[in-house]
């Protein structure tokens, strides 16, 4: 992926596709709760006592009734491009959404399946929020995440009664146009913008500058940030490109040994 301009950016990442019968037992379960779970809270869906008893018995429970199909996709990339990536796929693919969870913010309840046995596989980011105290956790919920940022198509949602608008050719796109995308296409329209998402998950306050974190300090972006802001004057002329762009011998190379983020989406 490539932004063109005078200073441009560069990244990678890489998406990798599961079919629903391609998954493990486990995984497979996890994220057909998990989306029957997302579903209820987005909806609003009234869940009663009884309800929520009847589906945790069903929860691993290979005799439950059956779901609508879909497909899994894991992301890999780097720490350094999360937003870039993020809203490349949002904007790309419409009515999905990269959805920021933490700890008992749900209704229905969302913990024992977001930081469960899979937490790893749903969200394994170096940046996640931690908790210090886990001794109050189940035996299914004893790690330290404290948030997690996964991908959701919006057309799960039983409730906005999606139907893929088909075109003379016989073929279907992502495309929310006509009445029957009209509630999927006005809660992705409706999204917070991705910066405040991904502020949100990593714990950081709406009007915290991200480029001035640690972990961001030494990627050539922030450096040549602080060049353009040492250069400039107010009131006079822009430095020029040669004056602001760092020379060879000063520009250090990238950290070694990054963590890559994963985000899985189920769509």
């Amino acid at each position: 992926m490539h932004q063109s301009g005078k200073q441009s950016i560069a990244t990678m990442f890489k998406l990798v596709q599961q079919g629903r019968k391609d998954i493990d037992d486990g995984l497979r379960k996890t994220w057909t709760h998990l989306g029957d779970l997302v579903s209820e809270n987005l909806s609003g869906r009234d869940t009663s006592i009884l309800s929520l008893s009847s589906r945790s018995r069903s929860f691993g429970n290979s005799d439950a009734k059956a779901r609508a199909s879909y497909s899994l996709f894991t992301v890999k990339f780097s720490v350094l491009s999360s937003m870039v990536v993020l809203g490349f796929l949002e904007n790309r693919i419409p009515g999905l959404v990269f959805l920021n969870y933490k700890r008992e913010e749900g209704s229905p309840p969302v913990d024992h399946v977001i930081f469960g046995p899979y937490a790893q596989r749903i969200c394994k980011h170096p940046l996640a929020m931690k908790i210090m105290d886990t001794s109050s956790r189940s035996a299914n919920d004893n790690n330290s995440l404290g948030s997690a940022l996964f991908g959701f198509d919006l057309r799960m949602v039983k409730e906005f009664a999606a139907r893929p608008i088909i075109d003379e050719d016989g073929g279907s796109s992502f495309e929310l146009v006509g009445a029957p995308m009209e509630k999927v296409a006005s809660w992705w329209h409706a999204r917070q913008p991705i910066h405040d998402r991904v502020k949100a998950f990593m714990g950081l306050h709406p009007n915290a500058d991200l480029i001035d974190m640690p972990l961001f300090s030494s990627s050539p972006m922030h450096k040549s940030r602080q060049v353009n802001h040492a250069s400039y004057i107010e009131g006079g002329k822009p430095p020029s490109e040669s004056t602001s762009r760092p020379s060879q011998s000063s520009k250090k190379p990238p950290p070694k040994n990054m963590a890559m983020p994963d985000s899985q989406t189920a769509a």
